[in-house]
């Protein structure tokens, strides 16, 4: 567990802050405790419908590189970085019990499956990943 220290500002020029943390607070404690950790990391949700590439959310990205996603066919899609990592140094986590994700050293393949475990569509709504880069 990572010890993280914080210490309130004063705000409101000149007076003492109401002791709430805002969202630039938490964007200083989040900066702090991420800088602790051996990895940089692209955490986001996808949401895919109809026929459609599915949609990026992107939560986290320190990674320093871009992903686009695009569909493959049914139930079929990539998240392809902009400069692949190398796949030894890459761990991914994320999905539902329906939902696969591997990494061939080029991409992310994601498939997408209904109940019956047939590939298919709209399986995806805010569903969330993340991929590690180690040095």
């Amino acid at each position: 567990m990572a010890l993280i220290t914080y210490t309130n500002k004063v705000e409101n020029g000149g007076t003492t802050a109401d002791g709430l943390v805002d969202a630039d607070d938490m964007n200083e404690i989040k900066t702090k405790f991420n800088a602790n950790e051996p990895f940089s990391k692209y955490v986001f949700q996808l949401t895919q419908t109809g026929t459609g590439a599915p949609t990026i959310t992107q939560l986290q990205n320190n990674t320093g590189l871009t992903f686009i996603a695009t569909r493959d066919g049914v139930g079929q899609y990539a998240v392809t970085p902009n400069t692949p990592p190398t796949a030894a140094k890459v761990a991914f986590f994320g999905g539902t019990t329906r939902i696969l994700i591997t990494y061939d050293g080029a991409y992310f393949t994601i498939e997408s499956r209904a109940a019956n475990a047939a590939l298919s569509d709209a399986q995806m709504t805010n569903t969330p990943f993340e991929i590690r880069i180690y040095p």
